[in-house]
């Protein structure tokens, strides 16, 4: 049996690890999205492994998450992020306590 291509490990890296950080910060797609500078549409196809980003593309998000460019290819320790069913958690407004 052959092994998948690095290319979509990578890939397959890459949504893992936008997931775990997008989770982490409680962030919605959209919200992602609009910090990378992408489509909503773009970003969830990234997400899902659904398509092959550009190295603008990946060097971005790098940026927005505030991680390094290795962190977002490499295949992650931990457990994948389930995915809620229903509505996203909106983020908490800071100072309305």
């Amino acid at each position: 049996m052959a092994s998948r291509p690095a290319f979509e490990n990578t890939r397959q890296n890459l949504a893992a690890n936008l997931a775990r950080l997008r989770a982490a910060r409680r962030w919605s797609q959209q919200q992602a999205a609009d910090a990378i500078g992408i489509d909503l549409k773009h970003f969830q196809k990234l997400e899902y492994a659904a398509l092959n980003p550009t190295l603008r593309t990946v060097v971005a998000t790098a940026e927005a998450f505030g991680v390094p460019l290795a962190r977002l290819l490499r295949q992650s320790t931990k457990p994948p992020v389930r995915r809620p069913v229903g509505r996203p958690v909106k983020p908490r407004r800071r100072g309305t306590d």
